[in-house]
């Protein structure tokens, strides 16, 4: 008998494209749609599998948090606007520049 493994799968939009991941196995697809990228995603953790089979059998915990969004501006002589975004997630600095 066939033992069947219950995951997680996070799925984002990111433009025009949906990305699927799983994070008990670190596995990663995408689609055009949800339904293509969670499909994509379980063909792909099941080739995983066959090759590095499952150590740990504990499910993730998915929960959600808020976290405040900071944007400075500053301007710089040559007429250029520095916009910097400090996003706490996954520590990430972003920074865009504006020309006027």
């Amino acid at each position: 008998m066939i033992r069947m493994l219950t995951l997680t799968a996070v799925i984002h939009r990111d433009e025009d494209i949906y990305v699927a991941e799983c994070p008990e196995v670190r596995t990663a697809s995408q689609g055009k749609t949800i339904d293509e990228a969670a499909k994509n995603l379980k063909e792909a953790t099941e080739l995983y599998l066959v090759e590095f089979p499952l150590k740990s059998k504990e499910r993730s915990f998915i929960t959600t948090f808020e976290v405040t969004e900071v944007a400075e501006t500053k301007e710089s002589i040559s007429g250029e606007i520095v916009i910097k975004v400090l996003c706490n997630r996954f520590g990430l600095r972003q920074a865009v520049r504006i020309k006027y």
